[in-house]
This record gives C-alpha cells, structure tokens and sequence, in this order.
C-alpha cells in the first residue's frame, strides 16, 4: 500500500512538473528571446560597429535585458493561466496544474527576481526611471488577465502591443544610438528605421490576429465562464476581424517585400513572408472546428519564426 501511495505521490509530482512547464509556454518564450536577440544583434549591434556608436546594452546587460522580457512573458502565463483555471477546464487544457493556487508561488518568485534584474539593469545603465518600464509591463499583463481580457478587443490589442514591444522597446533603451545613428548616416537609418517599425507592425497584427483566433477557439468554455470575448459576442464578427487583419498585413508584407535592393532578396521575401501568409489565410477561411483553427493559431507562430528568419538573411551578407 505504501508503494502504491510513493508511486501515486510521484506520477502527480511529475505530471505538475510537466505541466508548470507547458504552462509556461516554452516555444512561445524561446521565439520571444530568439527574436530580441537577433534583432538587436542584426539591427543595433552591427550597425553600432560599423558606425562606432556605443550601445547601452553592450555585453552581459543584453542578456538580462533578455531574461527580464522572458520573466515577463512567463508572468503573464502564469497569472493568465490562474485567472483562466475555470475555463480552462471547460476547455479541456491539456497541461494545467492540480489546483488555482500553485501558479502563485511561482508567479511571485519569478516577478521578484524579474524586479531585481530590471533595477540592476537601470542602475548600470545610470538611469533607475527604466525600471519602471518592467513594473508597468507585469502590472499591465496581470490587469489584462483580470480585466481587460473580459473587455472586447481591448485585451486582444494590449497582447498584440506586447508582442510588437519586444523589438520597439529598443527604441527606448537604446535612444542615444537612434540619435547618434540619424546623425551620422541618415539614408541607412531611414533603411533601419523602416524595417525596424515593420517588424513591429508585422509582429503587432500577427499577435492581434492570432489572440482572436484563440478567442474563437476558446469561445464554448468563455461563453460558459461569462467572459465577454469578440468572439462569444458575435463569433461572425471575430472572423471577418481577424481575416481582415490577415488581409491587411499581407498587404504590407507585399509593400516591404518588394522595397528589396535584389532580385534575391524579393524572392526569398516571398517565400518566406508572402506565401506562408496567403496559406494562413487560406488556412483560416476554411477553419471550422476548435481542432481548425488551433492548428490555425500554431501556424501563426511558425510564421512568426519565418519572418524573423527573413531578418536574418536581410541583415546579413549572404545574398551578396
């Protein structure tokens, strides 16, 4: 009997490990830090070298800047996860943990060391004022959880504005390079600028499409839990938004892809920007089951990890 209750205690031991896990969504966060650093590395880093410009988040401090935006991500999960503990029952979530409350310690240790990290970063780079940048990011991710989520479109915009941020914020903490660069070579910083805000939007309306999309894919259990989703309250409405969204940003794909210096370059745009993005639309207008369009919301990421492999080689010297 003794075994049995040692076996028992072990498997669910290892099955909230498993879950905690998943539900820090580990392919989201790896592409979120995948994306920081290449394009900082790509779009500061290797411009600051050329032009000789001193960068404010030189060496280690870029990979605590990294961890910082991780720990927010991954507190936002978690307490999203908390406040969706009920509907995510309704919905039949794969990975959640035995009860409510365990997401709270682990939410509360990663938002302290998340705090610590911020301020020691501030404090290098001489200016405490940039911590307050990781307060108002996890006060707003856990306001989006609580309450605006339940507010039509406004909890959707707030997740897309996040995911725009990881590239922008840089506009913030590396201000003096932006400066510096206009100054110095204002015809390549019109190219950087104009990639830099395409990533953004791009990053942006792909998020926003996305959060409604998972709206539409949730919307049995957040009928149920009275959660008041563009998609619980008019479900037609939730898929000509985001198939307009989707139209939209292929339309600005389009506009960047074929802004390209080389024949190569619009090509392997095309391959790795246009075309996946007509077959996510494709995808979603034919999408009419929750198994549709989750695999619908999957494809989303894998055009996110394309776009930024697009950043690579367009920033690089391979097509020379």
């Amino acid at each position: 009997m003794n075994g049995e209750k040692t076996n028992s205690h072990q498997l669910k031991s290892k099955l909230s490990v498993e879950s905690l896990f998943w539900s820090l969504r580990p392919v989201n966060i790896l592409i979120v830090a995948l994306t920081q650093y290449f394009f900082y590395y790509f779009l500061f880093k290797c411009n600051a070298i050329k032009l000789d410009i001193a960068l404010n988040l030189g060496g280690h401090l870029l990979y605590s800047f990294i961890l910082t935006t991780v720990i927010i991500t991954a507190c936002g999960y978690l307490i999203n996860d908390y406040v969706d503990f009920d509907s995510d029952l309704l919905n039949n979530k794969k990975y959640r943990l035995s009860s409510q409350l365990n997401y709270l310690p682990v939410y509360f240790i990663l938002l302290f060391t998340g705090f610590v990290i911020s301020t020691f970063i501030a404090v290098k780079l001489e200016k405490p004022e940039l911590a307050l940048f990781y307060l108002l990011a996890t006060a707003l991710l856990f306001l989006y959880s609580t309450h605006f989520k339940k507010i039509p479109l406004i909890g959707n915009v707030i997740v897309a504005l996040f995911s725009a941020s990881v590239v922008l914020i840089f506009l913030i903490f590396e201000s003096n390079f932006i400066n510096e660069f206009q100054s110095i070579d204002p015809e390549n910083y019109k190219e950087f600028k104009f990639t830099l805000l395409f990533y953004g939007l791009f990053m942006f309306l792909l998020s926003l499409t996305r959060e409604i999309i998972k709206d539409i894919e949730d919307v049995k259990g957040d009928n149920l839990k009275g959660d008041n989703t563009i998609a619980v309250i008019n479900l037609s409405l939730a898929k000509t938004i985001s198939t307009t969204l989707s139209f939209a940003l292929l339309f600005i794909e389009i506009y960047f892809v074929i802004k390209m210096p080389t024949q190569l370059l619009l090509l392997l745009g095309m391959i790795f920007i246009i075309f996946p993005q007509i077959l996510f639309l494709l995808t979603m207008l034919k999408a009419k089951s929750k198994a549709d369009y989750s695999k619908t919301s999957k494809f989303a990421k894998i055009i996110m990890v394309l776009g930024l492999i697009y950043l690579i080689i367009l920033n690089s010297n391979l097509y020379l």
